[in-house]
C-alpha cells in the first residue's frame, strides 16, 4: 500500500519544525527526520492544492543539497509530476542521510496518485503546517491527522 506519514517533533516553533517522513509505495520505502521551516512546508502545501496546471508540470519541495561535502544534515526532494497526457501524476521521493558506512542510507521511489489525491494532500499538509496536529497519515484513498503520535518514529 503506498502511504506518507509524517511526524511533528516541536522544535523553534511556530517558525521552523523538526519532521519524521516515510514513505512507502509497496515495493520501496524510505525515511527520515528533517528541519524545515514552517513558512516552506505552507508553501509546498499550496502549489500541491493548486497541482497540477498542466501536461508536464512539476513542482518540488527540496531540502539540503545531493552534495555531501556542502554538509547538509540530509538531503530531501518531495517531487510532484504528470506521467502521461490524461492527468496521471507520481509524487517521488529522494532521500539521502548523507552517513558514512555502514549507516549510510539513499532511496528514490515513487507514488501513484490522481490529481484530486494530490490536491488532497496539499489541503492535509496546509492544515499539518497550523502546528495543531502531531501526525498525518495520507494515502491515494485516505488521509489523517491526529493529534497525538499513533506509531513510533526513531529519530536518531
Amino acid at each position: 500500500m503506498s502511504s506518507i506519514r509524517i511526524q511533528r517533533f516541536p522544535y523553534e516553533e511556530p517558525y521552523h519544525v523538526q519532521l519524521n517522513l516515510s514513505a512507502e509505495n509497496g515495493r520501496f520505502s524510505g525515511g527520515f527526520d528533517f528541519y524545515t521551516g514552517v513558512h516552506s512546508l505552507k508553501e509546498f502545501a499550496v502549489t500541491l492544492q493548486n497541482f497540477p496546471n498542466h501536461i508536464g508540470d512539476e513542482i518540488q519541495f527540496v531540502y539540503g543539497s545531493p552534495r555531501k561535502e556542502d554538509r547538509t544534515y540530509r538531503h530531501l526532494i518531495i517531487r510532484a509530476y504528470t506521467v502521461g497526457r490524461v492527468g496521471h501524476c507520481s509524487i517521488q521521493f529522494t532521500f539521502n542521510n548523507h552517513e558514512e558506512e555502514p549507516d549510510e542510507g539513499s532511496a528514490r521511489f515513487s507514488i501513484s496518485a490522481d490529481a484530486a489525491a494530490v490536491n488532497r494532500l496539499g489541503k492535509l499538509l496546509e492544515r499539518f503546517s497550523e502546528l495543531q496536529h502531531l501526525e498525518l497519515l495520507w494515502s491515494p484513498d485516505e488521509e489523517e491527522l491526529y493529534t497525538e503520535l499513533q506509531q513510533r518514529a526513531s529519530i536518531e
